[in-house]
């Protein structure tokens, strides 16, 4: 690894996801699920504040005009501004998907119950590391996981690699 790990927020997030880099506005946005909070983080000022309460939020991609998409148990959003967004699905049937990957490396963690992961910054070779500070029986959980264990996380991480991520696709959704 190109750096050491830090902590970038210590929310206690009950179960953080979908870190995702804004380029555009040089800041990155994540999701703490189980809060109903949206969060932004501003390297270059070290500035962290709340983008949207109530909405349970699950995804989040970028929209080419500027507004984020949200992804969670309520639906697909278009989302403006605190407060303002417009609900575009609210209900699918069909079945689950997954990524089948493979493990290129592992990074110690702290903590036991990382929820999810997304590349940053000017040259995105920093990789933000979300987790979740709430256990919860779950039939996705890897085999052998211990659902008592202690520290299981809650704070975002950020750790500088030699990898570098790909640019976040834009969504083109429009806002009628």
């Amino acid at each position: 690894m190109a750096g050491g790990l830090e902590v970038i927020a210590q929310d206690n997030n009950r179960c953080g996801e979908a870190p995702i880099w804004d380029a555009a506005r040089r800041r990155l946005i994540w999701t703490d699920i189980e809060s109903s909070l949206t969060y932004q983080f501003s390297p270059a000022t070290g500035e962290k504040r709340v983008l949207s309460e109530g909405l349970s939020v699950a995804g989040i991609a970028l929209n080419r005009s500027g507004e984020l998409v949200f992804a969670g148990a309520a639906g697909l959003h278009l989302w403006r501004e605190p407060g303002e967004y417009r609900t575009l699905v609210s209900e699918h049937e069909g079945e689950r998907l997954f990524f089948k990957g493979k493990v290129e490396r592992r990074i110690p963690m702290p903590v036991t119950q990382v929820s999810s992961v997304g590349f940053g910054g000017d040259d995105l070779t920093d990789l933000y590391i979300t987790t979740a500070g709430e256990s919860w029986t779950n039939p996705l959980a890897p085999p052998g996981y211990d659902f008592q264990a202690a520290n299981i996380g809650g704070s975002l991480y950020r750790i500088r690699t030699e990898v570098q991520g790909k640019p976040e696709h834009l969504a083109g959704l429009i806002w009628a």
